[in-house]
């Protein structure tokens, strides 16, 4: 899907937009307080058996050594590939790589329906045909995600609600033609978006 000008994520909805090589996108957490899980989808097979290529959390912190990315970190992708650069975060840099997009089989753990950002990432990407239908959702670059690692182990991973102000934002810098993918997190259960879903801006640079 082709985008121009500033464009609204609707509180706990996902899009899909196509970046060439070089474009960049400017994601904005407009009120502070919402989580954007991130994906990227190479556009096309970049290997000769057609291999698709998405871009891999565990291949990221792998390739930089570091739990999160910072301002010119390159993200690489399963086949350990660049697809997207971050280029400016002005939200104070604190984001997760660790968590997968949750989805309706841990809302059911929880004892309630409620939208998931797994559903929104396949919902958003089969709409420029990437068919998720029948594979597990890549884990997102969960861009203004709150949490922390108690490397002894007593709290072990907790979420908090996010710590960047109003109006902050990311660019990232497309490294090879690609869908990128982004859900306005539907999480109003934990603390992960302060309990309140809210819309997010984004627009292509």
């Amino acid at each position: 899907m082709e985008h121009s000008g500033q464009q609204t994520i609707p509180a706990q909805h996902g899009t899909a937009v196509s970046l060439k090589t070089g474009q960049r996108v400017k994601i904005h957490n407009t009120h502070g307080n919402q989580v954007v899980d991130t994906w990227a989808f190479a556009a096309s097979p970049i290997r000769n058996d057609n291999t698709s290529a998405y871009m891999s959390m565990s291949q990221t912190r792998s390739a930089l050594r570091k739990l999160c990315p910072t301002i010119d970190d390159t993200l690489v992708t399963n086949l350990c590939l660049p697809i997207l650069t971050l280029l400016e975060d002005t939200s104070g840099g604190t984001h997760d790589t660790l968590f997968p997009a949750c989805n309706p089989q841990r809302y059911a753990h929880l004892g309630v329906f409620h939208r998931s950002c797994a559903e929104k990432c396949r919902e958003a990407a089969a709409s420029v045909g990437i068919n998720l239908e029948h594979g597990e959702v890549p884990d997102p670059f969960n861009l203004f995600m709150n949490v922390t690692v108690d490397w002894a182990g007593e709290k072990g991973i907790e979420l908090h609600r996010p710590t960047s102000v109003p109006g902050s934002y990311v660019v990232l810098r497309a490294e090879v033609d690609c869908v990128v993918v982004m859900s306005a997190c539907p999480n109003d259960i934990a603390d992960v978006n302060g309990k309140r879903c809210r819309d997010v801006l984004f627009e292509i640079l």
